[in-house]
């Protein structure tokens, strides 16, 4: 059978617990925008959560599962499909199709195995789980949800304290090293062998600019008489 003629479908590498390792083949675009990573439970509708946890308890207890309809999310709308199920060393594989016979088509020819007789579209019977076992999986999924919007905020917030880091480190510019300076003028010499001016000095080494005012010891020692004669003429 060719890639043309091969049945479409969905075909994914699963840990035990339902979460997706590898996407194999997806027609269906059920998969757009998902990670690696995140539990199978996310591509069904909230209503098929219990019945998904059934297929995968029974794929993990049986090692192969019968054909289960489930509703899945595609492109904004409620869709119906059948899922096929192997268990493969410690891996779960899960396939879907609209069809049960091509779900069935498609794990044929995926897992390398003869098409052999076409299998009738038939949903399984509603299977009574282990309920340990059934409450363990919720309890996973549960918290694999969890931990997977928590590392999204997590990462989102990462993401915008690095922005504003890159920000920061693009606004400074850090001088460095022992500066040459005169211990009477306080010019600096630059590489240059030029001296000068302080604040010219670090105007042209970084990116901090200079407004110039007067403290309150300069002003009694450069203008102190004037502040006196002020104070005379009160006096009168």
């Amino acid at each position: 059978m060719n890639e043309r003629n091969s049945p479409s479908g969905l075909a994914l590498r699963c840990t035990p617990h339902g979460e997706i390792i590898e996407v194999l083949r997806d027609d269906l675009g059920l998969t757009d925008g998902i990670e690696v990573g995140v539990p199978l439970t996310s591509l069904v509708d909230r209503a098929s959560l219990g019945k998904l946890l059934n297929f995968l308890v029974e794929m993990r207890t049986r090692g192969s599962t019968s054909l289960w309809s489930l509703n899945v999310v595609r492109e904004g709308r409620i869709e119906s499909l059948s899922f096929a199920g192997t268990m493969r060393e410690d891996e779960q594989m899960v396939f879907a199709a609209h069809t049960g016979t091509e779900a069935v088509n498609l794990s044929r020819r995926l897992l390398g195995e003869p098409s052999g007789k076409e299998v009738p579209t038939v949903v399984a019977p509603p299977y009574k789980s282990d309920p340990e076992l059934f409450d363990e999986l919720s309890r996973l999924n549960n918290e694999l949800v969890n931990l997977h919007r928590e590392l999204a905020k997590k990462n989102a917030e990462l993401e915008k304290t690095n922005h504003r880091l890159q920000e920061a480190m693009a606004e400074i510019r850090t001088l460095r090293g022992y500066l040459p300076i005169c211990m009477y003028c306080h010019k600096i010499r630059d590489d240059k062998e030029n001296w000068l001016r302080l604040e010219n000095y670090i105007e042209s080494h970084s990116d901090a600019r200079f407004s110039h005012s007067i403290c309150p010891d300069c002003t009694k020692e450069h203008f102190g008489d004037l502040f006196e004669d002020e104070a005379d003429g009160e006096e009168k």
